[in-house]
């Protein structure tokens, strides 16, 4: 009983989940975990705070020293019973450094650099695929990119060295369009050229605790019309043969390896090639544009949905569950044939769990995540079954 009053009380000492401007859906996966949270932001209260975070911090988390001075004072803080959370590029990137700071765990901040320059980390994921690696050149001057567009050939890609989510990335069709693209960048700038790699794109999430990597899953991503860098939305579930999504998870690793990434959530974009699947571009953070926010506390990570797919821990829209179970949200998805799926077992798909589906949960977090929500019942696909311990 004690132990109850104290995790409904607020005053337990459960590790403690520092989270830099989280979403709601952030807040609500640290809590079920059984961490303490604690939202770091600047001005006035975010919705986070509303979604049941324990303690606010005010603090501008962009400056480094601010951070550290704010989140330092937190009694589990100097205990080292908790960690510092970003979840878009420049968050992580500060929250690493903070770890760092205070003697926290977590991915080390030049990892988390490492696969924010996407020059290096083109030229160390290429060593993974050494008979057809992917051709790139740097471009200090914009004056100088038909040339180099020419020299990689066309169609191909230009994208600021340093940029993510899709900012100042252009596709250039032919020697036209690189001319007209040297006015969408400053004189001098720092940009990559490469080959312009076909076939379908995917999003890949995984999350990585003292150096070994679990991937939750993927997507598929809806290119727009014509020549658009930008995606209209992501399909799901995706059905790959087992050697593809072999070869998808081995990339994925490889990649966070050769950066260094030990801990946390990622993302990662791959394009599934006619030579074999090759790196976009990966992030020491989960897709803030996607839907699933896969967030790890001290203990456990876990991955939890939001209102709009992909939802991770729901790979087909459930039907047959009355009420709707959460997660599944309102759009709809074609069933995934009985294939290899994101872990690699051939089974038909897994009946619908909600936010519990990607199964990666403490003891902590199965003790007080609550009454499971309805399974689906569909008749046509049911779980392998499970073996007696001996």
């Amino acid at each position: 009983m004690t132990g109850e009053r104290e995790r409904v009380n607020g005053t337990g000492r459960g590790p403690t989940a520092v989270l830099l401007s989280p979403r709601p859906a952030v807040v609500a996966a640290a809590r079920r975990v059984g961490a303490r949270t604690v939202v770091v932001a600047p001005g006035p209260p975010v919705p986070s705070d509303r979604e049941g975070a324990e303690r606010r911090v005010p603090a501008d988390w962009r400056d480094h020293r601010r951070l550290v001075g704010a989140v330092g004072r937190l009694e589990a803080v100097r205990r080292g019973h908790a960690r510092v959370f970003g979840f878009d590029p420049a968050a992580a990137l500060a929250a690493a450094r903070a770890n760092e700071a205070l003697g926290l765990p977590g991915t080390p901040a030049a990892a988390v650099t490492a696969l924010m320059d996407k020059a290096a980390l083109r030229a160390r994921s290429n060593a993974l695929h050494a008979a057809r690696p992917v051709s790139f050149v740097r471009c200090g001057r914009a004056a100088l990119l038909p040339f180099l567009a020419g020299l990689i050939g066309f169609p191909c890609v230009v994208k600021p060295r340093a940029g993510a989510l899709g900012e100042g990335v252009r596709l250039l069709a032919g020697p036209a369009g690189a001319a007209t693209a040297v006015r969408d960048y400053p004189e001098v700038t720092d940009l990559l050229v490469q080959e312009y790699l076909e076939g379908p794109e995917l999003a890949v999430e995984a999350v990585s605790r003292g150096g070994r990597h679990r991937i939750l899953g993927w997507t598929r991503r809806i290119p727009g019309p014509g020549t658009a860098t930008t995606a209209t939305g992501y399909d799901l579930p995706v059905a790959l043969a087992a050697g593809t999504a072999e070869a998808v998870r081995a990339l994925v690793r490889g990649v966070l390896d050769l950066a260094g990434h030990r801990d946390g959530p990622s993302h990662t974009e791959v394009v599934l090639t006619p030579h074999g699947p090759r790196l976009v571009e990966a992030h020491a953070s989960p897709e803030p544009r996607s839907s699933s926010s896969c967030s790890a506390s001290p203990t456990a990570p876990t991955c939890s949905p939001s209102p709009s797919p992909p939802d991770w821990a729901c790979p087909t829209r459930c039907t047959t569950c009355a009420p709707p179970t959460p997660g599944c949200g309102t759009w709809t998805s074609r069933p995934a044939p009985a294939s290899s799926g994101p872990t690699g077992d051939r089974q038909p798909p897994a009946p619908c769990r909600g936010w519990s589906g990607c199964g990666w949960r403490s003891r902590r977090a199965r003790r007080y995540a609550g009454p499971r929500p309805a399974r689906c019942t569909t008749p046509t696909s049911s779980p392998p079954p499970r073996r007696r311990s001996p």
